[in-house]
């Protein structure tokens, strides 16, 4: 079962947008820039938010559908050209090859990437496979420490929206866990206010630490019955959190 790498997120500023997930109390990386082996005039930039178990990209993005809102789910695997023989039924993309590196700071390693996307329709976003290591080799441990007490990223969660007619094939190789759905009107009491129905599920290390994190930033938060602290969308996240512990 491949796990739940990573979620991207596209901007025109990608710069405002760290800016809105250091607000709700997580640390950013230095300013990234991904190239491409095979397209030597191909660069992005952006930040990225690491946890100790999942990751979150923010992209530079010129006109993306929802600026800040997360684009796709990301599934790990030690052998992308394994998985993709394995994946044939979902359709899956040539592989593209990508390499990342710190725009201020050379002196670390750079992660290279090689993912596939999925063509079937599995979920309400596109999903891929991504083959790299984790940890990944230009992160700095300091990075995933965060004063939220983000652990993990280990769901995307959907509001009033349905699995795609290929998520049963799906599920028998992608974590299906990593994907929640939510009726609209439970979506909507726990998150009010939403441009787009999508939240992110972050397991913390202590829910107090948590609240004070995001009292002391002025974030709005509601305590849920489970114990968790559901924030809406807000600072130029086009996304919701639910931690829990």
């Amino acid at each position: 079962m491949l796990p739940l790498d990573h979620i991207p997120f596209y901007s025109p500023d990608p710069e405002a947008l760290a800016e809105g997930f250091a607000r709700l109390g997580f640390t950013l990386s230095p300013p990234s820039r991904y190239t491409a082996p095979d397209h030597p005039d191909a660069a992005w930039r952006g930040r990225c938010v690491f946890t100790r178990d999942g990751w979150f990209d923010l992209l530079f993005g010129d006109q993306p559908r929802t600026p800040g809102a997360p684009m796709s789910v990301l599934f790990r695997t030690p052998d992308l050209a394994a998985t993709r023989r394995e994946l044939a039924a979902l359709n899956p993309e040539e592989s593209f090859h990508l390499e990342r590196g710190w725009a201020d700071d050379d002196s670390l390693p750079h992660e290279r990437f090689a993912y596939s996307g999925l063509r079937s329709r599995i979920a309400p976003l596109v999903l891929a496979v991504i083959q790299h290591a984790w940890p990944c080799v230009d992160l700095l441990p300091a990075w995933q420490e965060h004063a939220n007490g983000a652990q993990a990223v280990t769901a995307l969660i959907f509001g009033g929206e349905a699995p795609g007619p290929a998520a049963a094939t799906a599920a028998r190789f992608l974590d299906h866990q990593a994907l929640e759905y939510w009726p609209q009107a439970t979506f909507d009491d726990a998150f009010p206010g939403a441009k787009v129905r999508r939240a992110i599920r972050v397991r913390v290390a202590d829910l107090a630490v948590t609240a004070a994190a995001l009292t002391a930033a002025g974030a709005r938060f509601a305590e849920m019955e489970s114990g968790s602290l559901a924030v809406p969308p807000q600072f130029g996240v086009e996304a919701g959190f639910l931690f829990s512990a």
